[in-house]
C-alpha cells in the first residue's frame, strides 16, 4: 500500500497467540470417574430392565398355571355335578314310572269297582294285602304286560343298532365344524351321513312304543336335537351319544338296562 504524503501510518498491536492449554490430571480424572459412572447407570438400568422381564415372564407362567388349574377344578366339579344330576333324574325317571304304573292300577281298580261294587278284581288282576291291584302272573294283563315289554325290546334292540352304527359311521369319517359341511361324497362321509339318517326314525319309534308318560315332549325333542352330526368334533360326538344313551335306559329302566353294552362300553371298547 502505498504512503500518501504527510500521514503516518497506523500501527495495530499483534494479538498474542493462544495456545491451548493441556487438561491437568484432577480433570482427566474427574471425566474418567463421570464415564465410568455412566456406564454403571447403564448396566444398572440394563439388569433391573432384564430381571423386571423375568420377573413379568414368572408371574404369567403362574397365572397361567393357576388358571388351568382353576379350569381342571372347575371341569372336575362340572363333572361331579352333571353326573349326580343324572343319577338324580334317574332316580326320578323310576320314580315316575312306577307311579305311572300304580296310577293305572288304581285308576282300573276304581273303574272296575264303579262298575262291580261286589268288590272282585277284574280278570288277570288280585288285590294284595295292602288293598292294591297287582297283574296276576301269567294272566292276561300279565301277557299284556309282557307282550309290551317285547315291544320295548325290540324297540331298544333297534335302538341298540343304530346307536352302534351311528357311532363306526361318524369315527370312519373326519368330522368338526369345517370338515362336516363339505358334501359327504366318499364312502365313509357317506355311512356316516346314513348313520345320523338312521337315528330319528329308530329313536321315535322308541318313544311311541314306550307309552305315554315315559317320553315326554321335552325329553323327545331334546333327544331328537343331541344326535350328533359330522360337523360335531369327536370328544362332543362322544358326549352326546352317551347322554342319549343314558337318558334312554334310565327312561326304559331296568329291561332296558339288561340289553347289550352301553354306549360308555363301546367308546371304550374302541379306545375312542
Amino acid at each position: 500500500m502505498a504512503l500518501q504524503p504527510g500521514k503516518v501510518p497506523i500501527m495495530r498491536p499483534i494479538e498474542p497467540l493462544q495456545i491451548p492449554q493441556a487438561p491437568s490430571n484432577a480433570d482427566l480424572f474427574f471425566k474418567a470417574a463421570e464415564l465410568q459412572q455412566a456406564n454403571e447407570n447403564r448396566r444398572l438400568a440394563a439388569n433391573k430392565a432384564l430381571a423386571d422381564s423375568l420377573l413379568s415372564a414368572v408371574d404369567l407362567y403362574q397365572r397361567r398355571q393357576k388358571n388351568e388349574i382353576d379350569a381342571k377344578n372347575a371341569e372336575a366339579l362340572l363333572e361331579f355335578h352333571k353326573s349326580s344330576k343324572l343319577e338324580e333324574q334317574k332316580r326320578l325317571d323310576r320314580t315316575h314310572t312306577l307311579a305311572l304304573e300304580q296310577f293305572g292300577l288304581q285308576k282300573q281298580k276304581f273303574e272296575h269297582e264303579k262298575a262291580n261294587p261286589q268288590g272282585k278284581a277284574p280278570p288277570g288282576y288280585r288285590f294284595t294285602a295292602s288293598g292294591n291291584m297287582e297283574a296276576i302272573p301269567g294272566g292276561p294283563a300279565d301277557e299284556k304286560k309282557a307282550a309290551k315289554n317285547n315291544s320295548i325290546d325290540s324297540a331298544f334292540a333297534l335302538y341298540e343298532t343304530a346307536r352302534d352304527g351311528l357311532i363306526s359311521g361318524l369315527s370312519g369319517s373326519t368330522t368338526g365344524p369345517f370338515a362336516g359341511r363339505i358334501p359327504a361324497v366318499t364312502a365313509k362321509q357317506q355311512i356316516a351321513e346314513g348313520g345320523v339318517a338312521a337315528m330319528a326314525p329308530v329313536l321315535k319309534q322308541l318313544f311311541r312304543v314306550s307309552g305315554e308318560g315315559v317320553f315326554t315332549d321335552r325329553d323327545q325333542e331334546l333327544l331328537l336335537n343331541m344326535v350328533p352330526t359330522r360337523k360335531d368334533h369327536p370328544e362332543a360326538r362322544k358326549t352326546k351319544i352317551e347322554n342319549i344313551d343314558r337318558i334312554v335306559r334310565a327312561k326304559l329302566g331296568a329291561t332296558a338296562a339288561r340289553k347289550g353294552p352301553s354306549a360308555d362300553d363301546l367308546f371304550a371298547e374302541f379306545g375312542l
